[in-house]
């Protein structure tokens, strides 16, 4: 898996929450990365060896999957 450091930092932003520490963004992750991510695994889309690339597109975070000899 490969998280562009502008995902990072998005997530960074969505998950912050000074009173509740880290669970706003373990929710956030799951909520939007985990879900996308296991969607695609079961509709198939994901091949074994594949990878996995969480990036931003239009100010959200987006998932895209790639087949390892396409990746390298």
């Amino acid at each position: 898996m490969e998280i562009t450091t502008k995902a990072r930092r998005l997530m960074a932003e969505h998950g912050f929450d000074p009173r509740y520490g880290a669970r706003p963004l373990r929710r956030y992750i799951a909520h939007e990365v985990e879900t996308k991510i296991g969607r695609a695994l079961m509709r198939g889309d994901i091949a074994a060896g594949g990878k996995i690339r969480v990036r931003v597109d239009g100010g959200e975070l987006a998932v895209s999957y790639a087949d390892s000899a396409v990746a390298a």
